[in-house]
């Protein structure tokens, strides 16, 4: 670490001196088990918000040496709880059973180091989705994601298109769009419905003249029948 003193010393900076309760700490987090908890600098780093670079400095100012990756790899058995089992099982499972997250969203989620993880997944004899297999997975759960908001937008623009007052033309050409739009995101048997819906609602305005008279909510008259 003698390059990031002499960058310190060019920088006119002074290293991190953490208190004694706080050095004790982090200390006893990195050494191995028994004596300490055997977390990785990158966990550490992520836990107290300060670079790795300086964690690493710290502990070269503290004479105590640090790990390779392998070494790391050897020193830390990651052992989750039974509630965090349930959730990582949770998250990593397909719907409808779970949530369909790939290994390294739970690891972000669960602030786990992402190579630490994949190493109990297959510890304990969990099966693990390809790359290909889960980005189908996102791409399924973004593109469901995206018919839901679709969905909204859409009804939502033809009530208040409706409310500008067109004719009864106009209504049902902009109300084909909308069939359409609705087929192509929520199925035939969802257009069906909304159709025969809207039709009701354009029929009842249209008819008692209400688009084009006094009322200022076309939907208003299937509110009260």
């Amino acid at each position: 670490m003698n390059w990031y003193k002499q960058y310190l010393k060019i920088a006119g900076r002074k290293p991190w001196n953490p208190s004694p309760e706080e050095s004790e700490k982090i200390i006893k987090l990195y050494l191995a088990p028994p004596d300490g908890e055997g977390k990785s600098v990158e966990y550490i780093s992520r836990l107290i918000g300060k670079p790795t670079k300086t964690i690493k400095y710290f502990f070269d100012r503290q004479n105590i040496p640090l790990r390779s990756r392998k070494e790391q790899a050897n020193v830390f058995v990651y052992t989750p709880s039974d509630k965090e089992i349930k959730t990582i099982d949770y998250l990593y499972a397909l719907p409808p059973e779970g949530v369909g997250m790939g290994v390294q969203e739970i690891a972000v989620k669960l602030n786990v180091n992402l190579g630490t993880l994949i190493r109990w997944f297959k510890r304990t004899g969990r099966p693990m989705r390809t790359l290909t297999e889960q980005a189908g997975t996102e791409r399924s759960r973004k593109r469901q994601s995206d018919r839901q908001k679709q969905w909204w937008k859409d009804q939502g623009g033809f009530e208040n298109y409706l409310r500008t007052r067109p004719t009864q033309q106009q209504a049902i050409n902009y109300l084909n769009q909308f069939l359409s739009r609705v087929k192509a995101t929520r199925g035939m048997e969802a257009m069906r419905s909304i159709q025969n819906k809207y039709m009701q609602i354009i029929d009842e305005a249209y008819r008692d003249n209400l688009v084009t008279n006094l009322s200022n909510d076309p939907l208003q008259p299937t509110q009260n029948s």
